[in-house]
């Protein structure tokens, strides 16, 4: 007689309904029925394993010419009582843990806790400036720049004369102000960055959008030179150019002076020629492949 032979029905269906469930519980299922499936399959497994040792013990007697040993109810008051002690066991083990967890010990020790240095007195000074200028410079050159871009579109729709070059032109404003919007998408990120407290400032990713903010703003002044390519006005007799290029002006001054500072690394390399006040990017419209 082999061992897996005559297994009886008691043994032999919690052994196989526990190790479906465990295999084959569809993950699709809410997570507290898997969580049912998975604990009634362990629980009818190890059943099923308790309930085999004593057809085993009969497979062994039977070869060794003893009788076969039967179930009597003092075996089931002992499997229950083994039973028992293995839950409580394993509810002890739930306690303690849970008390572990609870009174603080960390699961990692304290010298991998990474603390972020205290600022030195240039470090703090520096992200005070940075963090102004992104808050006023940035978001005061982009609202100037939109409204310096709406009056001279609605000057355009009454000077636009139809020829072919003015057609490109034209297309190539509209393509401008469609693509990117008035409002340039960099102020809302660099905003983003400089809105924090002045300790948790980093200043890398604040600079790179910095940069990002710069090639926008200058890519918008050409779209004024090429929208005043249509109009054809001398842009520096309206009052908002003026003031325009005069906060221009001012800005470049505090950009200068972030500059100077051994963190400013990013923002060294942004070009003078970005200002509108020294490229003059504004008065120089980019060439239109008409064809």
């Amino acid at each position: 007689m082999r061992w897996s032979e005559n297994i009886p029905w008691w043994a032999r269906y919690p052994l196989v309904i526990g190790g479906a469930l465990m295999s084959a519980f569809s993950n699709s299922l809410p997570l507290g029925l898997q969580t049912a499936g998975l604990w009634l399959g362990i629980v009818l497994l190890m059943f099923g394993c308790i309930a085999i040792i004593p057809h085993w013990i009969n497979v062994w007697r039977e070869k060794s010419g003893k009788p076969r040993l039967m179930l009597e109810p003092f075996h089931l008051i002992i499997f229950g009582l083994i039973g028992t002690l293995v839950w409580a066991a394993t509810a002890l083990g739930g306690v303690i843990w849970q008390q572990r967890l609870s009174s603080g010990v960390p699961d990692k020790p304290a010298s991998t806790v990474q603390t972020r240095a205290p600022l030195t007195v240039d470090q703090r000074e520096f992200r005070i400036a940075l963090k102004q200028f992104s808050l006023t410079c940035v978001p005061d050159l982009a609202d100037r720049v939109a409204r310096i871009l709406i009056e001279l579109k609605s000057k355009e729709k009454e000077v636009s004369a139809g020829s072919p070059s003015s057609v490109a032109l034209h297309f190539f404003i509209h393509f401008a102000l469609g693509s990117s919007g008035l409002n340039m998408q960099s102020v809302s990120i660099v905003k983003g960055l400089a809105e924090v407290d002045v300790e948790a400032i980093d200043v890398k990713p604040l600079q790179i959008a910095l940069q990002g903010f710069f090639n926008e703003y200058g890519w918008h002044q050409s779209a004024i030179a090429n929208m005043n390519a249509i109009v054809k006005i001398d842009l520096l007799t309206l009052e908002s150019v003026r003031q325009w290029l005069n906060a221009d002006n001012n800005c470049r001054i505090k950009l200068q002076e972030l500059k100077i500072w051994p963190e400013a690394s990013e923002i060294k390399t942004i070009p003078e020629n970005k200002m509108a006040s020294v490229g003059r990017l504004w008065a120089t419209p980019i060439e239109v492949n008409y064809y």
